[in-house]
C-alpha cells in the first residue's frame, strides 16, 4: 500500500505545483506583451488550473496520510511531524486564500466587469507573497521528505 500511496503522492505533487505555475507564467507573458484581451481571457480560464492545484494538494494530503497509516512507525517520526506542520500551517491556508481570491474576487470582477484592475492587483500581491513563502517552505519540505533527519536508517 505504501508504494501505491507514494505514487499517488507524486502525482498530487505534480498537480499541485505544475498546472497553475505554468498558467501563471502564461498570464505574466500576456501582461508583458500588453495584450489586455489575452490577459483577461487567461485570468478567466486560470480558475480551472487553480482548482486543479487545490485538488493536487488534497491528493498530496490524502496520500500522505495513507502512507503514514501503512507504516505505523511514521506516527512518531519527527521529520514527518515537521513536514505536516508546514503543510497545515502554510500550504493549506495559502491554498484556501488562493481559492477565495480567485473564486470570490477575480471571478466576480470578471463576470461583472467591475473592479477588474483591483482584483488583478490583489492577485499580484498575493502571488508575490505566495512565491516568496513557497520558495522557502517547499524546498525545506522536500529536504525533510528526502533526508528524513533523525530517522533510523531504512525508515
Amino acid at each position: 500500500m505504501y508504494n501505491h500511496a507514494k505514487l499517488i503522492h507524486l502525482i498530487g505533487l505534480i498537480l499541485w505545483i505544475g498546472p497553475s505555475t505554468g498558467g501563471y507564467l502564461l498570464f505574466l507573458l500576456g501582461r508583458y506583451q500588453k495584450n489586455d484581451a489575452v490577459v483577461l481571457w487567461l485570468f478567466d480560464k486560470f480558475v480551472n488550473l487553480v482548482h486543479l492545484e487545490a485538488a493536487g494538494l488534497a491528493i498530496l494530503i490524502a496520500s500522505g496520510f495513507a502512507m503514514r497509516a501503512s507504516v505505523p512507525e511514521l506516527r512518531y517520526a519527527r521529520w514527518l511531524k515537521r513536514k505536516l506542520a508546514i503543510v497545515f500551517a502554510v500550504f493549506v491556508p495559502f491554498e484556501l486564500a488562493h481559492l477565495y481570491i480567485y473564486d470570490f474576487v477575480i471571478k466576480k470582477a470578471i463576470s461583472t466587469g467591475i473592479g477588474i484592475a483591483e482584483a488583478m492587483y490583489l492577485y499580484d500581491k498575493f502571488s508575490i507573497v505566495s512565491a516568496l513563502v513557497l520558495l522557502i517552505t517547499i524546498p525545506f519540505v522536500f529536504w525533510l521528505a528526502i533526508f528524513r533527519p533523525g530517522a533510523i536508517v531504512g525508515d
